[in-house]
């Protein structure tokens, strides 16, 4: 279990870093405002979270 929790943590931090490599300033700093509506979004209809 911690091998695989560190090695998706390692391989998400990559993708993350690497998206933001060869993204424009402005679409990146766009991105930092959809995460608490995307992260809300998905406890809601994955997990039947209420809002």
């Amino acid at each position: 279990m911690l091998y695989l929790g560190l090695v998706s943590t390692a391989l998400a931090a990559y993708l993350w870093n690497y998206a933001f490599e060869h993204l424009e300033a402005g679409v990146a700093s766009l991105t930092f405002f959809g995460q608490p509506l995307v992260g809300a979004a998905l406890g809601a209809l994955l997990l039947g979270e209420q809002l």
